[in-house]
């Protein structure tokens, strides 16, 4: 009586779990909630005027990415969302004239603003007005975070 009673409560879960799994939303366009252990990306584009080019770090808990951006390009990095320890900050600059830096900062990616992004993807544009945030379902960019500060930089 007792094995038949576990491989009861065994069934049960199996479809309590089945039910679950299927009722969770994964694809691109649904995408409501951040799943832990699913993959999420960021993605920084340099759409600033002129030829400036962008020096960025980017940071979580556990890791710092660091790259330089020339205009119009863009990076792209992905990791899997660990509800504890993901979150991720930029910070950037750029020269605006010899001697002269612009530096800014925003929260890139948190598990709360899924439905921000509209997907999987957190997709960045950084203008001249500031850090841009594309939503995948409208198609449209959003201003999230303008430009902090303007300093100068002495000659090395």
């Amino acid at each position: 009586m007792k094995g038949n009673m576990a491989w009861h409560y065994l069934f049960l879960f199996t479809l309590f779990f089945l039910a679950l799994a299927s009722s969770v939303q994964s694809t691109e366009e649904e995408e409501t909630i951040a799943l832990p252990g699913h993959k999420y990306f960021i993605r920084l584009t340099n759409n600033l005027s002129g030829s400036a080019v962008l020096h960025f770090a980017c940071r979580s808990t556990e890791d710092v990415i660091t790259r330089d951006l020339a205009p119009n390009a863009q990076f792209e990095f992905e990791f899997r969302y660990n509800p504890i320890a993901t979150d991720w900050n930029c910070y950037m600059g750029y020269n605006i004239t010899q001697g002269q830096l612009r530096a800014g900062g925003f929260h890139a990616w948190s598990s709360g603003n899924v439905p921000k992004y509209g997907g999987v993807h957190a997709i960045w544009s950084t203008r001249d007005s500031g850090f841009w945030l594309f939503h995948i379902k409208s198609g449209q960019y959003t201003l999230e975070n303008s430009w902090r500060t303007s300093v100068a930089v002495s000659p090395v």
